[in-house]
């Protein structure tokens, strides 16, 4: 069921990925009718007035205090080796929370991701990791026709991501391959200059995390970017440190 309240956010770190990139979680939330960013926190307190000023939040602290907030939704946009600690004390301090919203990794120590994920799992707390690029449709743009070069793409995209589920065209013309997994736009140029480009957006991922993290607030499902997804990432981070020399 829809939650019809704008979900209360606050928000830990007020670095760069935070409250000062153009995409930063900070602007995310205030651009999304569905989140009410009421807090900002940060161990330099200067820097989260500045950040509160900034954003027009009203309530800015160089402790997590959140106990009297009524928070649903926390940000944690710390170093990665703080986010155990912060997510635990998060969760400790208030039963209401219902979603965080974690930067990646999702913690640098393997068996701490495996506690957080655990620890959310508990409380039936959605944990989304900031893998932003979940969030985005990628494009694969080409030219010489749909029989020519276009067979290519297919086959190629088959090759990387199984078969193709479904095909979707939307009345603005765009078209769309949904696949397992991903779901990939298809556009085709009507010139003779050879083009074959897969495009991954960069732009405006963490305005889409956020809408994406309503949507399963709202809906009651897991996260596309979920915590069992970043262990099996830095599970693999950390085979590809042991190789090297």
């Amino acid at each position: 069921m829809e939650y019809n309240m704008p979900y209360r956010v606050g928000l830990i770190g007020a670095g760069r990925i935070g409250c000062e990139f153009d995409d930063c979680h900070a602007r995310a939330y205030k651009r999304n009718p569905k989140t009410d960013l009421v807090a900002i926190f940060d161990k330099k307190f200067d820097k989260a007035v500045s950040a509160c000023s900034k954003w027009e939040v009203p309530v800015a602290g160089d402790e997590i205090n959140i106990a009297e907030l009524g928070l649903n939704i926390i940000s944690i946009c710390t170093p990665p080796q703080t986010h155990f600690d912060i997510l635990q004390e998060v969760l400790l301090a208030d039963s209401r929370i219902k979603a965080i919203y974690c930067e990646k990794p999702i913690a640098i120590d393997l068996n701490e991701a495996k506690e957080m994920v655990k620890m959310c799992r508990d409380r039936k707390v959605i944990l989304q990791v900031n893998h932003q690029r979940r969030f985005g449709t990628p494009m694969f743009t080409f030219s010489r026709g749909i029989f020519n070069t276009g067979t290519h793409m297919v086959d190629l995209l088959r090759q990387y991501f199984g078969e193709v589920k479904s095909i979707r065209i939307e009345n603005s013309g765009s078209r769309f391959l949904i696949f397992e997994n991903i779901t990939i736009e298809i556009q085709e140029l009507d010139i003779d200059k050879p083009v074959f480009e897969f495009k991954i957006p960069t732009h405006d991922l963490i305005i889409k995390g956020v809408e994406h993290l309503v949507d399963c607030l709202d809906n009651r499902h897991d996260s596309i970017s979920n915590g069992e997804q970043a262990i099996a990432d830095l599970e693999v981070l950390w085979k590809l440190k042991s190789l090297e020399k």
